[in-house]
């Protein structure tokens, strides 16, 4: 079932677990950043200079078909603009999404070339943490930072000292 009323996007989804599954109804809605999201992504961005982000977002909203009102939201994606079919002047696709409570950012991007790769970020206190999964034009690596600093590259196969 899709439904369109009022911009918030509606559908019907079967979330499970291992205990149990349920019927929702999954609501999704444009809206910008708010401040704490705004400030996770500057902490990221200040050690991360090459991480890109926008304020302008769609939320997904899950509700139980028994229920009436609206729980908060389970997923954030950002979305960005096109300038001449290209994102950030480099990219095809350049996908973020991140979970408002876990404070766990996924990306991917791809560059229409061999480049291409995804990642998680994850913001822990002062140290964030960046797994990347990328491409190019000789193969596939894994890169963990923390803080901007390579501590782990399947490309070497051993620890960064």
């Amino acid at each position: 079932m899709k439904l369109v009323i009022n911009s918030i996007f509606i559908s019907t989804l079967l979330f499970c677990n291992i205990a149990h599954c349920e019927n929702v109804e999954v609501y999704k809605k444009k809206s910008k950043m708010n401040n704490n999201e705004i400030s996770m992504m500057k902490k990221i961005k200040s050690v991360y200079p090459d991480f890109h982000y926008s304020s302008n977002v769609i939320r997904y909203y899950k509700k139980h078909l028994k229920q009436i009102s609206i729980e908060s939201s389970f997923l954030v994606e950002v979305v960005f603009e096109k300038d001449n079919e290209l994102i950030f002047d480099e990219y095809l696709t350049y996908t973020l999404t991140f979970e408002p409570e876990s404070k766990i950012v996924n990306y991917s991007f791809d560059a229409g070339t061999a480049y291409r790769g995804e990642g998680s970020i994850i913001v822990l206190g002062d140290k964030i943490i960046n797994t990347q999964w990328v491409c190019g034009t000789s193969g596939c690596d894994i890169y963990v930072y923390e803080n901007n600093k390579l501590v782990y590259s399947s490309e070497k196969g051993k620890k960064s000292e």
